[in-house]
């Protein structure tokens, strides 16, 4: 009896002394899965934010070119110092090619154009990222607005972070739907249009 009586309290002693190792181990163990947790949600709050503000810089690039003014440096301000565009006539690579790009398509834009770009593939990674958008673009006759014709294209972009704000780094326009050249088309009866045979 004073045997089985030993072999219990032993147990007991046992189980004294594991339990609070076993819950230390428990609490450590849930500490640490709720950090985890807590990672992986500020990562993913991270790239909503990312994608949200890259959608907002290719949305004001996109009104800039669209309203009559064309204001150069709101223009510029959306790309990098060392941002390289591909979207027609050639430009140098730098804000001041960019610049200089921009002033050259600038007659042939009347500021009543229907330029609107959807369906955007954004992928983040870091400080960097990449997009597509489709770009609908509505050309219109400068003296009067009149509608002539659409254009389809899609854009192919590169976007850093810099100083906590992203910018366009990489900007390559491809023409999907659409005319090849300005008007006048030959026996479409379009009105002629005294602007330069480039598009945007």
């Amino acid at each position: 009896m004073r045997t089985k009586f030993r072999l219990i309290a032993l147990a007991a002693v046992c189980c004294f002394c594991v339990a609070p190792q076993a819950w230390a181990q428990q609490k450590q163990s849930t500490s640490d899965e709720l950090l985890r947790r807590v990672e992986v949600l500020e990562k993913r709050i991270q790239v909503s934010e990312d994608i949200e503000a890259i959608k907002q810089l290719q949305n004001r690039y996109v009104n800039h070119l669209s309203f009559s003014e064309m204001g150069m440096n709101e223009i510029v301000d959306c790309f990098t110092d060392d941002a390289k565009i591909e979207v027609g006539p050639p430009a140098s690579p730098g804000k001041e090619g960019i610049a200089k790009f921009f002033e050259s398509i600038k007659p042939g834009h009347s500021g009543k154009e229907g330029n609107f770009v959807v369906h955007p593939i954004i992928k983040v990674n870091g400080d960097t990222a990449t997009g597509k958008w489709l770009i609908y673009m509505m050309y219109s006759y400068q003296p009067t607005g009149q509608m002539l014709f659409w254009m389809q294209g899609v854009y192919d972009m590169e976007y850093k972070r810099q100083n906590g704000e992203w910018k366009i780094s990489s900007m390559k326009w491809t023409k999907r739907i659409g005319p090849d050249a300005m008007p006048p088309f030959p026996g479409t009866g379009l009105l002629n249009i005294d602007a330069p045979n480039k598009l945007p």
